[in-house]
């Protein structure tokens, strides 16, 4: 599977200077903190589209497997993905005992903690103790500004689906800022979702755009952006298609289709195929 990238200390953090055979030069990527509206086919260079897409990176999350299954043709290496925040939780003692493991929680009893649920490939893990070995690396956007990135470990898998790879599993905090910062991210995301879908429903035919987005951690380095095309579904309707550019690392991450006048279908990057799985369907209006 040549589209699981393999982390490696030695190789370099700018994706300009990463040597792919998979996408050599690294054509269509763009930083997320240089994504701008001239990025967009004419069609969408509008505020509304550019908001939407900035709050779905903002949601976008690295992953990290420290220890990888046979399926992965690999037992050591660490295998970089992506992901994204699919739902918060805030909990309290009424939910039960405060499963965060950083060093306060492991002598301090916390009345408020919270779950986070995050989307990806089913690839990263088959069990609950695979979970375990999955890093998430939130809000890393900025080489030089890595202070703001935050940490966190999986917990459990709660959706297992390999037919169409899809699994979300649960990290624990007990950061309740955090928790609330992502709540917010996620309103925020359904809101720009609805101010798109009334600015384009009826001005913009997607059947002559076909507009599809991807922001993905390539190569593991900072967050991107990259525009292409959908290419069409295949005969069973459980996959599309399409050119947006990926690289090792993309596999897991949010594809965005913005079809508002046909329908709304949100789907994850399957590595090394140009068809993924129709596993998401959200109709926000």
């Amino acid at each position: 599977m040549v589209d699981i990238k393999l982390e490696d200390s030695t190789q370099p953090k700018t994706l300009a200077r990463f040597e792919c055979q998979h996408n050599p030069g690294h054509s269509g990527f763009v930083e997320v903190t240089d994504f701008r509206t001239n990025h967009l086919p004419s069609a969408y260079q509008h505020q509304e589209m550019v908001e939407l897409i900035k709050t779905l990176a903002k949601l976008t999350v690295k992953i990290e497997v420290k220890t990888v299954k046979e399926e992965l043709n690999s037992s050591s290496e660490i295998v970089l993905g992506s992901g994204k925040v699919d739902e918060v939780f805030f909990r309290t003692q009424k939910d039960g005992s405060c499963k965060c493991v950083c060093e306060t929680c492991k002598t301090e009893k916390r009345e408020r903690w919270g779950e986070i649920r995050i989307l990806t490939s089913a690839q990263f893990a088959y069990n609950d103790w695979d979970a375990k070995e999955i890093n998430c690396i939130f809000f890393y956007d900025d080489e030089s500004r890595k202070e703001q990135c935050k940490y966190l470990s999986g917990d459990n898998i709660v959706v297992l689906n390999k037919e169409k790879d899809i699994c979300m599993f649960m990290c624990v905090t007990c950061d309740i800022d955090f928790l609330k910062t992502l709540d917010t991210l996620l309103d925020t995301f359904v809101l720009n979702w609805r101010a798109a879908f009334h600015k384009y429903v009826s001005t913009v035919r997607w059947e002559e755009t076909k507009l599809c987005v991807i922001v993905s951690h390539p190569h593991g380095c900072i967050k991107h952006v990259s525009i292409g095309k959908f290419l069409g579904n295949v005969k069973d309707m459980k996959r599309i298609r399409y050119d947006t550019p990926t690289c090792p690392g993309s596999i897991g991450a949010f594809v965005l289709v913005p079809d508002f006048d046909v329908q709304d279908e949100l789907v994850l990057h399957k590595p090394n195929k140009t068809d993924v799985p129709l596993e998401l369907k959200s109709k926000l209006s």
